[in-house]
């Protein structure tokens, strides 16, 4: 029952987490490096910051605004891979690792998203089409960078993935 309740805990802390401490640091970030109010949204349980950007907007702080959640869940995965060299307990270890794979999936789905609105010629809005619109690259360019993020983040979801099999354990019944 304990390790139901750690497992549910967990579930819950990296959904909010992903779903709105990512985003709330992105709008405060935006506040300050626009110098403008952020409105937030919350549509069913997607939250949202309404970031207004301006034709002045410079190109590399628009960048770095909306690497904030990738860059947020990459710290947070790595806190917890941190903390699993110390934690022996294993239901608290299973907790762990289950935060740090919905903060992996965020990451997988972010990516793949931004590759499905870069194929699709950026026909629906998210975070990758406004930043491709607002950057001027030519659809070959974005396809280009877009596998080159692809080829990192399977990289490090590679080297992720090998680092938490020393941590799985299975347990036998006897």
């Amino acid at each position: 029952m304990k390790k139901l309740v750690i497992i549910a805990i967990s579930i819950i802390v990296g959904l909010v987490t992903v779903l709105y401490v990512n985003e709330f640091v992105k709008g405060t970030i935006a506040s300050l490096l626009l110098g403008k109010n952020i409105v937030y949204s919350l549509k069913g349980i997607i939250f949202t910051a309404i970031i207004p950007f301006t034709k002045e907007s410079n190109l590399l702080v628009i960048w770095s605004i909306f690497s904030i959640p990738l860059i947020l869940s990459i710290t947070f995965i790595e806190l917890s891979s941190f903390s699993l060299k110390k934690i022996i307990n294993l239901n608290l270890r299973a907790g762990v690792i289950i935060f740090e794979l919905i903060n992996l999936g965020f990451i997988i789905a972010n990516i793949f998203t931004g590759i499905l609105s870069v194929l699709l010629k950026n026909s629906f809005t998210n975070g990758w089409s406004i930043l491709f619109l607002r950057s001027g690259f030519l659809y070959e360019k974005q396809l280009i960078v877009m596998m080159l993020i692809l080829i990192l983040t399977l990289t490090y979801v590679n080297f992720t993935a090998n680092r938490l099999k020393n941590y799985l354990t299975i347990i036998k019944k006897k």
